[in-house]
This record gives C-alpha cells, structure tokens and sequence, in this order.
C-alpha cells in the first residue's frame, strides 16, 4: 500500500509547479520582446486627401496607411507610425514621436532617441497627384 503524500509535500509540489509556469510565461515574453515581428502586412496606396488640406508644418496621423504624413516647405513626406520595436502605434510627443508600449521615442526624423527600438521610423513614399496626396506604405 502506497503512503499519501503529506499536506507539506503537496503545496511544495503546487508550489514548485506555479513557479515552473511563471519561469515559462517569463521565458516565453522574453523571446518574443527581443525578437520583433519582421513582416507588416502590405497595404495598398491609401489616399490621405487634397494637398491644400494640409497646411505647412502639419503633421497628421492617417490611420488608413498607419502613417504619419508631414509637410514642410519642401513639400511631403511620411513615415511609419508602426513602432519597429514590436509594432505598436507611435504618437506624438511633442514635436517628436513616441510608443506607448515600451517607452520608445523617435526625433522628428524619426530617428531613434530612446530605445528599446534599435531601428529608425520607416519613411515612406509620397507623391501628389492632380492635387490629391497619395501614401504608399509599400514602397519607402
């Protein structure tokens, strides 16, 4: 006849058990923080509206190409507000651009401030066309 295992010697095991899960749920987070996803699906050219809508220093965030579109004096451009860390939205932040996931901020250029983004916002290709503002997230 088999001894039952004691009171002590079962919640050692619980025990011991929920660490186990905590070690994997952790080792699992871990692997997937450190390693980004590397592929964004692809979207078509989005429309972002008629140049004159957007006056000289804007900079509007168009949700349709998850872009952000800026005009300057030398015209337009645009750059992903897919966060290259773990692709989370970048807003804005002042005059710069920021993730609200880890913590990862952009310069204007885009350019990474402050990690644990080690990549730069991906600028985009912007053309106008009979007056309309086209966005090609495909292409940079």
């Amino acid at each position: 006849m088999t001894e039952k295992p004691s009171r002590r010697q079962v919640l050692i095991w619980m025990g011991n058990l929920g660490l186990l899960g905590a070690a994997w749920a952790t080792l699992k987070g871990s692997v997937r923080f450190f390693d980004p996803p590397v592929a964004q699906p692809a979207v078509s050219a989005v429309e972002a509206g008629a140049a004159d809508d957007f006056p000289v220093g804007a900079r509007t965030f168009i949700p349709a190409a998850k872009a952000w579109l800026i005009r300057d004096e030398d015209g337009f451009s645009a750059m992903s507000a897919v966060c290259p860390h773990l692709g989370c939205t970048l807003g804005e932040d002042g005059a710069a651009f920021a993730c609200p996931c880890h913590g990862s901020r952009f310069d204007a250029a885009g350019a990474v401030t402050h990690g644990p983004a080690i990549a730069n916002m991906r600028h985009l290709a912007v053309e106008v066309a009979d007056g309309r503002v086209i966005i090609h997230p495909e292409m940079s």
